[in-house]
Formats: structure tokens, C-alpha cells, sequence
């Protein structure tokens, strides 16, 4: 089954409102498992919504040399949360009606 867009940004605002920052890939790595998406589209998804300013990122260097980047929820990115779970208990009415 494919995810539209709106659920996939959906999935990771709420993991990222529910369990704070996260390393990226914990959050690839989650949805590979539970919704069978490839890391690259969630890695994509990652980098456009911070480019529209739905997370941000910190970047921490690891005691190997290696950087770390770890995503948050910004303030907008809340909004829209809200609005796609609005959005999705509208969907989910209509189609409980007809199932």
C-alpha cells in the first residue's frame, strides 16, 4: 500500500510532537518498518519539510567524528499536525460510513 504525502508528513510531525527530537534515521527507520517506505523518500520528505519550515535540524558531532542530525517540530509544524489529523478524522468518517 502506498502513503500520500500528507500522511507520511502526518507520521513524522506526530512522532516528532510525541518523542521530541529525533535522530533521522530512528524516524527512516520506524517508517521502513511500519509503513514499508523506502529510506530515500523519507529522507526526501525530511529534507522538503524542512525547506518549508515543518521541522528543523541541529546537527551534533559524535565522539567518531561523525555528524548526527536530529529533527524537531517547528511551531508550523504544529499547526499543520493539527490540521492533517483534522483532515484524516474527516476522511475516516466518511469512510466508515461506506465500509
Amino acid at each position: 500500500m502506498q502513503i500520500h504525502k500528507e500522511m507520511l508528513q502526518l507520521c513524522i510531525l506526530a512522532m516528532l510532537h510525541k518523542d521530541g527530537e529525533m535522530y533521522g534515521y530512528e524516524i527512516a527507520s520506524i517508517l521502513m518498518e511500519q509503513a514499508n517506505i523506502k529510506q530515500a523518500h523519507v529522507y526526501d520528505n525530511l529534507r522538503k519539510m524542512k525547506r518549508d519550515n515543518l521541522i528543523e535540524q541541529c546537527s551534533v558531532e559524535k565522539s567518531s567524528g561523525r555528524l548526527r542530525i536530529y529533527y524537531n517540530i517547528t511551531q508550523l509544524g504544529e499547526i499543520l499536525r493539527q490540521k492533517l489529523i483534522e483532515a484524516w478524522q474527516e476522511q475516516n468518517k466518511l469512510i466508515e460510513y461506506f465500509v
